[in-house]
């Protein structure tokens, strides 16, 4: 099974719910609008938080970028990553920020997998004259 925490919130490009690191972007961004700014314990844990993940994940953007309706999520069994998200989420919901966890069992296509996470894409994220490119990713079941 695959986890992932969204914001009530649709991203521009993708037109999915918006994930959590990129809420981060929009709030900070919406606190800078109103002349406002993270606490400093705030930045502080953030900072620390997102220094872990990055210490700690690897992440395919190149393929990411080449493939943008493609999201990231999280395995199940990568209780560490997960716990340290939801604390991200407490976070976000502070700000007023609608949040949600949720599941997927499969994915049509896995584009990038290691042992925390999968970058993943379903049929209808791949448009029809797109999908033979996409047969390298599918996922046999």
């Amino acid at each position: 099974m695959y986890v992932r925490y969204v914001i009530l919130e649709e991203h521009d490009e993708t037109r999915k719910e918006m994930g959590v690191f990129q809420a981060f972007s929009a709030l900070e961004d919406s606190l800078v609008e109103q002349g406002l700014k993270f606490q400093d314990y705030e930045l502080e844990w953030l900072t620390e938080t997102v220094t872990w993940f990055d210490q700690n994940l690897r992440t395919a953007r190149t393929i990411s970028t080449n493939y943008p309706k493609a999201t990231y999520w999280f395995k199940a069994s990568a209780k560490e990553c997960i716990d340290r998200v939801q604390m991200l989420v407490v976070l976000l919901e502070q700000y007023g920020f609608h949040t949600k966890r949720i599941e997927a069992d499969s994915f049509d296509y896995i584009l990038y997998e290691d042992e925390y996470q999968a970058l993943a894409l379903n049929k209808d994220d791949v448009p029809y004259k797109e999908a033979r490119h996409y047969e390298k990713y599918r996922r046999r079941r």
